[in-house]
């Protein structure tokens, strides 16, 4: 059957295009995406099991993100991924059933420029448009990170449950890290009954070593513009004599000494944002300063300028990111005689200290 099928019969639609436009299509939309799950044998119980009951809802709300795809007029496959918390994504990868917690308020339907988390709800395709599909799929999913990244929206990590072996196999073939056991999904493999899988994917890191030489071109385009962002250099290193990791506890004094003592060693970068302890992005809270990334950043350069003595303003350079909808700001300083209230700071390793 494989054999007859002809790509030009195939078209891919977005889903968000469909409820704005043609609303009338939806029920039938979602009855066929249903459908489609009756072809992939699950143990018994599995269906009523995955929590994807108010899945409807969400793609009602943010249907951008997904896509459907039909051969002539008959839906054979969709696929559906959305950007995530910290926290739910963090559950995810500990194989818990996220499908059950999520609901549409947890789904920006639209993404500031930046780099986010992003899970891969659902990926189905009929068996018997399987390889014809595969061209088509590639396509159109280059063809949404270049719009992405278009837009200075990246995508830093992803992740999946895979629900077949099959699911697995293709993940393993893009450079997926093959993680914990689900605790809550089913499937078969070869006859037993085994937990479906959790998949990861360090999207700059991994899937570059996954791309064939036929689409390198345009993905790489896609890597070079993530990997050469200064915050995601900054967080690939260890912190280090010229690298310092700080969260903003409401007061600007720890962030000061660290600025200073860099500046008094080499110069170099102080991440504010960022917990030194696991690298995770924890973002800056913003209330004091009426909830504007220009007011945090106006109110620190005054302090640098007011309190660290010695330190000319072309000898540090401030910059703001949004990372996974949190505000990071870059604070880059060079080599300077500098002091604080008559006191001077220097790095020792991952350390700031006072000289006394």
């Amino acid at each position: 059957m494989v054999g007859k099928l002809r790509k030009s019969n195939y078209r891919i639609e977005n889903l968000g295009d469909i409820v704005r436009d043609e609303p009338s299509r939806i029920e039938k939309i979602f009855s066929d995406m249903d459908q489609l799950w009756e072809e992939f044998e699950l143990p018994p119980g599995q269906i009523e099991n995955l929590g994807d009951q108010n899945w409807n809802e969400i793609l009602l709300e943010a249907g951008d993100y997904a896509r459907v795809i039909f051969h002539n007029d008959d839906l054979i496959g969709y696929w559906f991924f959305v950007p995530i918390n910290q926290d739910i994504y963090r559950m995810g990868r500990e194989g818990e059933n996220i499908n059950a917690i999520i609901n549409a308020d947890d789904i920006p339907l639209t993404l500031k420029p930046g780099f986010y988390r992003f899970y891969f709800v659902d990926f189905v395709i009929k068996k018997s448009h399987h390889i014809v599909c595969h061209d088509l799929v590639w396509n159109e999913i280059e063809k949404t990170l270049e719009i992405m990244a278009k837009k200075g929206v990246y995508i830093w990590k992803i992740i999946a449950h895979a629900s077949t072996k099959q699911a697995i196999n293709i993940a393993r073939k893009l450079n997926f890290e093959i993680g914990k056991p689900h605790k809550h999904h089913l499937m078969f493999d070869k006859g037993e009954v085994v937990p479906w899988r959790v998949v990861e994917l360090n999207f700059a890191r991994d899937f570059a070593q996954a791309v064939s030489s036929k689409r390198a071109k345009l993905i790489k385009k896609y890597l070079d513009a993530v990997q050469a962002d200064p915050i995601i250099s900054v967080i690939r290193k260890l912190e280090c004599e010229s690298i310092e990791f700080k969260t903003f506890d409401g007061k600007f004094e720890g962030i000061l000494r660290a600025v200073a003592a860099m500046a008094s060693t080499e110069g170099g970068v102080c991440v504010i944002g960022i917990s030194d302890e696991d690298r995770e992005v924890v973002g800056i809270n913003l209330e004091k300063f009426r909830n504007s990334i220009d007011n945090f950043t106006l109110a620190l350069c005054n302090s640098i300028h007011d309190k660290i003595d010695g330190l000319i303003p072309n000898q540090m350079k401030v910059h703001s990111y949004l990372f996974e909808g949190k505000w990071i700001v870059l604070v880059e300083v060079a080599p300077a005689a500098v002091s604080i209230d008559g006191s001077s700071f220097f790095r020792l390793g991952p350390s700031t200290r006072r000289l006394r």
